[in-house]
């Protein structure tokens, strides 16, 4: 790089050398710019492409899981009802009530019908956690009955997935973006 003794250049020799600084520096901001919004550029339409590609997938796998979803919902309504309640009941008597009449009572209470006739959902949910601690074989054929012989009635169907791990817990597959 030359040095130039910048006290021996006269007033418009200054003023000119700024403005070719100035050029000079602008023109290597506006390249910077360029090259910012050409990188931004293609990474938004590479991950429009994925998306995109993504969304067709995602779209396909909602659609087979719903379809399969609903057929199995129409076989589990032609199947005879099994229904574990009695087994569940007849368990929970042998194993509790020579111990305590309240808590049988309780747990009694707890897997009686509701005024429409039916089992609380929220409860059977809760127990399913319960049943897989106490990992009695008994008591596990009779929440599966339990379970087959559930029918929802809603206006969505929602399907998760879940998957035991090398701990044989059960691990939710999700989809959420968020949850990745």
């Amino acid at each position: 790089m030359n040095s130039i003794d910048l006290s021996k250049l006269s007033e418009a020799e200054l003023k000119a050398a700024l403005k070719e600084k100035q050029k000079e520096g602008k023109a290597q901001e506006l390249a910077k710019k360029k090259d910012f919004n050409l990188k931004k550029n293609l990474f938004v339409s590479e991950m429009v492409e994925v998306f995109e590609e993504s969304n067709f997938a995602l779209s396909k796998l909602k659609e087979s899981a719903h379809k399969r979803a609903n057929e199995r919902k129409e076989r589990l309504k032609s199947l005879p009802k099994k229904v574990g309640i009695e087994e569940i009941r007849k368990f929970f008597k042998t194993k509790f009530e020579s111990r305590g009449k309240a808590a049988y009572a309780l747990l009694d209470a707890i897997l009686s019908k509701n005024n429409a006739g039916d089992y609380d959902p929220k409860l059977l949910v809760k127990l399913r956690g319960q049943v897989r601690e106490i990992n009695d074989e008994t008591l596990t054929k009779a929440f599966e009955q339990v379970e087959e012989s559930l029918v929802v009635v809603g206006t969505s169907t929602y399907v998760r997935v879940y998957k035991k791990d090398n701990l044989n817990k059960w691990k939710d597959i999700s989809l959420n973006f968020s949850a990745l």
